[in-house]
């Protein structure tokens, strides 16, 4: 009776080794088959960044033909932006992304003597702010105030990158940025 009973536990112990073992694999599979996702989804954005004609594109609003366009037609992000906003929520899903905030709403009261559009500001789900990104655009002309208020804002805490439109970083490098509690002040990125 007891080789019968040792039996049956070595046969459950290894139903439920091989049943983990089957889930971890799947588990594994899935996060392979979303990154392969990701990464086709990423490299159709940059290909969508290259295009340079957007009458080619069969998604591209056509301008209506009263020369005013409506609010349906107008893009709130550029290209090269919508692409750094897509790199920023695929890196960090727990955080949230605010686009084009006043530098003013960062600043304690007082201190935001040189006004600036940031690109993106990077939040918790409570909306404090932990990191901002600016893009450096080749050809954009340096304005003073925005390097006030960066300046302003490096000395706050948070955190503070420049990235290049031509290169940008990893996802993996935007991740461990963010979350590395070590790196504090401003950073500029060269992927």
């Amino acid at each position: 009776m007891k080789v019968f009973s040792y039996l049956f536990f070595f046969a459950l112990l290894a139903l439920g080794v091989w049943s983990v073992r089957r889930c971890l694999r799947a588990i594994q599979v899935s996060r392979m088959d979303a990154l392969s996702r990701e990464a086709q989804f990423l490299l159709a954005a940059s290909a969508d960044l290259g295009n340079v004609n957007k009458a080619s594109s069969p998604s591209a609003v056509q301008p209506s033909m009263s020369g005013k366009p409506s609010p349906m037609e107008t893009e709130l992000l550029a290209r090269e932006e919508r692409l750094v906003y897509l790199l920023l929520r695929v890196a960090l899903p727990e955080f949230e992304v605010l686009t084009h905030v006043s530098s003013a709403k960062l600043l304690p009261r007082g201190e935001h003597l040189g006004l600036a559009v940031l690109d993106f500001v990077v939040c918790r789900k409570d909306f404090r702010p932990v990191a901002v990104v600016v893009l450096d655009r080749a050809g954009e002309p340096a304005r003073p105030s925005r390097s006030r208020a960066l300046a302003e804002l490096a000395g706050t805490g948070v955190k503070l990158a420049h990235w290049r439109v031509e290169q940008l970083p990893s996802r993996t490098a935007v991740r461990n940025w963010v979350l590395d509690d070590a790196v504090p002040g401003e950073r500029r990125f060269a992927a």
